[in-house]
């Protein structure tokens, strides 16, 4: 089983891409992640699983992803496509029940969020909705990447997260904006080069 360029086409309003993303931008959601460590992971809106491949190659044998699709064929095709992955979880439901799965686990925070959502097509209190939770749970050193077409989410971003940091991928169609976020921005301390994290008011 393939997913067709017609699949992503026919359900723009809710993948909000019409095809899978390229390695460049993959590159570029993934960069300066540190995967060394074991890690609990989000990834909202795995589609093909082509992110979802790149950070299985790189993540320590003990961390543990929950992905999560709401198309029912992409969801399937991960299914099928990962099922050898023990420390992939895969859910057919939306990002926006997350928390539901964290606390079935008993989990009270992550380290990264991954994010493909098209949240400029979401409604704006299911958008402050996701991003509230996942700024809640997400741990002191944590990141939030999330990529997008346009940079009409970056201002809400910016009121949400201490650091935001933007790049751009150039080879991808369309091009992307990815944004990199965090609830913390580290600065160095005075006596010595030591960083710090310094906490976004809550």
């Amino acid at each position: 089983m393939k997913i067709s360029s017609l699949e992503y086409i026919s359900t723009i309003k809710t993948s909000g891409t019409i095809g899978s993303s390229s390695k460049h931008l993959i590159n570029k959601c993934l960069k300066g992640l540190n995967f060394n460590e074991p890690k609990i992971i989000l990834e909202f809106g795995m589609g093909n699983g082509c992110i979802t491949k790149e950070i299985l190659k790189k993540v320590n044998q003990d961390t543990t992803i929950y992905s999560f699709e709401t198309n029912p064929k992409f969801y399937k095709y991960s299914k099928n496509k990962f099922k050898d992955n023990c420390n992939l979880n895969i859910y057919h439901t939306s990002a926006l029940n997350f928390d539901k799965v964290m606390k079935a686990y008993s989990i009270n925070k992550v380290d990264y969020v991954i994010s493909s959502l098209p949240i400029s097509l979401f409604e704006e209190a299911d958008t402050n909705l996701l991003l509230n939770k996942i700024k809640r749970y997400l741990s002191v050193n944590g990141r939030f990447v999330q990529y997008q077409y346009s940079l009409n989410k970056h201002g809400l971003f910016k009121s949400l997260f201490k650091e935001v940091k933007v790049d751009f991928a150039l080879w991808n169609l369309p091009p992307a904006f990815i944004y990199n976020c965090r609830i913390t921005s580290l600065v160095k301390q005075n006596s010595g080069n030591a960083l710090i994290p310094i906490k976004s008011n809550e």
